[in-house]
């Protein structure tokens, strides 16, 4: 048997050998360790310098195997002391290349018939390659261990990963959620207070509020907010003035998102007596085609409780919320407008309908009642 990484070398010796004796091979030295096991070949020809284990290492693990077949190196490695090294590991032979292509099966038949080549000062040797054996022991302990520690470092990394993707999921499709339930509704303080409900439902946030702004755009009034100390801000007018002394202030002056991962740490926190648990905070301005409208205060009892991700899926949805927004305040304007319309209509109606009455009573005439009829067709068509 002969085991040799380099195909070329196994090429040769099976030309040289095969007439007269059936060669096995193996090209890495734990296929030729199985082969050995399953086989157990006459004679076994290693190379030293192989793959994952070298030739002196499969030389004391055949030598367990197989202990009455020769082991012979076959190695181009001629540096002083590697022979020593090969027969202290077991091997009975030593047979150098470039292979001499004319004595090469002589020499393996003498090794075949019992030859072993004698190792001087065999214990000094010995101890010499346990010690080799030993300090390779330990490489392998230690790129072993880096291998682990690097596996779970992967392991860690593909957790965080997953949970990231997972969270990032939840995000998506919680504010899809939130931006269907909220686009159909259109009146405003409707529209409001079932934002912050369905906002701290589907994020698991300790609060929500949302602001609007002052039509002097000085102030940002609390419009709606969750749970009960939300109730009690609106009735008492909670509002905070828009500069940089709140993040609501900040973000609407700044036109952006403000985070605070921990809010003992942010200037600009207001500290609210009604929301002692919060530790983390997102204020995101309300946007609607470059106009601010107002702003969403999100609160965490959690510390670090936001990331990227969150802040993304959140401005998304402000900007959703922005738009419902918008849409129901135009919807009052509309009906303000109609409703001033018709008031106009009526009095237009009452007055045309008064000047007949006024016109016909002056001439002595009696169409009044004709008059009231008109006014009220016109009213009902109104």
């Amino acid at each position: 048997m002969y085991i040799e990484d380099t195909e070329s070398a196994r090429i040769l010796v099976r030309r040289l050998l095969g007439r007269d004796y059936i060669v096995l091979e193996a090209s890495d030295p734990i296929n030729g360790i199985e082969l050995a096991r399953d086989t157990h070949p006459d004679l076994v020809l290693l190379d030293i310098n192989l793959p994952h284990l070298s030739g002196r290492e499969v030389a004391t693990r055949l030598r367990s195997i197989v202990p009455d077949a020769p082991l012979v190196a076959l190695t181009a490695d001629a540096t002083p002391g590697s022979r020593e090294k090969a027969l202290a590991a077991g091997c009975t032979g030593f047979i150098t290349k470039p292979i001499d292509v004319d004595s090469f099966p002589a020499q393996v038949a003498e090794y075949l018939r019992g030859k072993e080549e004698a190792l001087e000062n065999a214990q000094e040797h010995l101890r010499a390659y346990q010690a080799e054996l030993v300090e390779h022991l330990e490489a392998k302990v230690r790129e072993l261990t880096s291998a682990v520690e690097r596996n779970e470092y992967l392991n860690r990394q593909n957790r965080h990963i997953i949970a990231m993707l997972e969270r990032r999921q939840h995000l998506l499709e919680a504010a899809a959620r939130v931006s269907h339930n909220i686009t159909s509704i259109l009146e405003l303080d409707e529209l409001l207070r079932a934002t912050v409900d369905i906002l701290c439902d589907e994020f698991s946030l300790y609060y929500s509020g949302i602001f609007l702004l002052s039509e002097d755009g000085q102030w940002a009034v609390l419009r709606a907010g969750y749970s009960e100390a939300g109730a009690r801000m609106i009735s008492t007018n909670f509002r905070l003035h828009v500069d940089r002394h709140s993040m609501i202030g900040s973000c609407i002056l700044e036109k952006k998102a403000r985070i605070a991962l921990d809010v003992e740490g942010e200037p600009s926190h207001f500290r609210n007596p009604l929301l002692p648990a919060t530790r983390s905070e997102i204020a995101l301005p309300l946007v609607l085609q470059d106009r601010v409208l107002g702003a969403i205060t999100v609160q965490s009892a959690e510390l670090n409780a936001f990331g990227e991700d969150d802040i993304t899926a959140l401005q998304s949805l402000a900007d959703q919320i922005a738009i419902a927004i918008g849409n129901a305040q135009l919807l009052q304007q509309l009906e303000a407008a109609n409703a001033e319309l018709l008031r106009t209509k009526t009095f237009e109606a009452i007055a045309t309908a008064t000047g007949e009455a006024i016109h016909w009573v002056g001439n002595k005439a009696a169409p009044i009642p004709g008059s009231a009829q008109r006014v009220r067709e016109d009213l009902l068509t109104l």
